[in-house]
């Protein structure tokens, strides 16, 4: 992630900031040598500790048997824990599996007062006062693209956390799903197999392209068509990035495979959108996701 060291003097041999824009995500070995704590602030807060965070488990987990061996930890933000030295930690794999469970809170190991496991995980403002068994609807979005636009998709799913702050209030919550998140591990027969699960079970998939399609992202879009033919999910929305006169579009090959797409979009009738930046892009999208999050809401208050 050095592409967000803005300063060089900002990494050290324990520690290292990274910055985007107005935000900031401080990374730190503790005293102990066994703890790293990372804490973040800013406008795109919970974005920017989101993606250091699966870079982190991501790096973790390629080694062999580290993985049982690591817990990531929630500190508890409760009015008796602000004022400890050591607040209670809560295991986030667990606040996860019971928000699974439709578990709306959980219990702080100190004060004993309940607190709300969404605000616990995605650190939403005011959601503690959420009735129990109230959950979020969650809107699932598959973004795939080639490496090339790898930072394409960081900004990309930073705006998407950050609307989250914005849609709690109707209910809503953005989950963005990316090939990153992966693990080789995951899958007996092939890791694609675990992307193509994922795509079947998003509600949104969004495909970036810019100077090639690989085959990989090709090979998902053909996923999203067929999941939407059969059962009218996902909504698929592609967006092609402007060349710049610095982009690289020399590649007979790269370029055979762009345009091999953009004739299988024409033939089966999908409109594609072109972008010129991650600005552009976020304000088209924008549209979209408040038409999606309008149904989606009128759809489960039916439910």
């Amino acid at each position: 992630m050095h592409r967000f060291v803005k300063r060089p003097a900002m990494a050290w041999a324990t520690g290292v900031l990274f910055e985007r824009d107005a935000t900031a995500a401080l990374v730190e070995l503790l005293a102990d040598g066994q703890q790293i704590e990372i804490r973040a602030r800013g406008p795109e807060a919970m974005g920017l500790l989101s993606a250091v965070s699966f870079d982190l488990d991501a790096l973790n987990e390629s080694f062999q048997g580290l993985k049982d061996k690591v817990a990531r930890l929630v500190p508890c933000p409760c009015g008796g824990c602000t004022k400890e030295p050591t607040p209670h930690f809560f295991n986030h794999g667990e606040l996860v599996r019971r928000l699974e469970h439709g578990k709306a809170h959980v219990e702080c190991g100190k004060s004993y007062q309940d607190m709300d496991v969404v605000r616990l995980l995605y650190k939403l403002p005011g959601w503690a006062k959420s009735e129990p068994g109230e959950r979020p609807t969650t809107i699932r979005i598959f973004l795939a693209s080639s490496s090339e636009l790898r930072e394409d998709r960081d900004a990309f799913e930073l705006y998407m956390r950050q609307r989250n702050d914005e849609l709690r209030k109707q209910g809503v919550y953005l989950e963005i799903v990316r090939w990153e998140n992966f693990l080789d591990a995951m899958s007996d027969t092939r890791l694609q197999d675990e992307y193509n699960k994922a795509v079947r079970a998003c509600d949104v998939f969004v495909a970036l392209f810019f100077t090639k399609a690989g085959k990989f992202t090709d090979e998902e879009f053909e996923v999203a068509w067929g999941q939407f033919k059969a059962s009218g999910k996902p909504r698929i929305f592609t967006y092609f990035k402007t060349p710049t006169l610095t982009a690289t579009l020399d590649r007979e090959e790269d370029l055979k495979s762009l345009w091999a797409v953009q004739k299988k979009l024409k033939n089966l009738g999908h409109y594609q959108s072109n972008y010129d930046n991650t600005a552009d892009l976020k304000l088209q999208f924008r549209d979209q996701l408040d038409r999606l999050t309008a149904g989606r809401k009128a759809l489960h208050a039916k439910a």
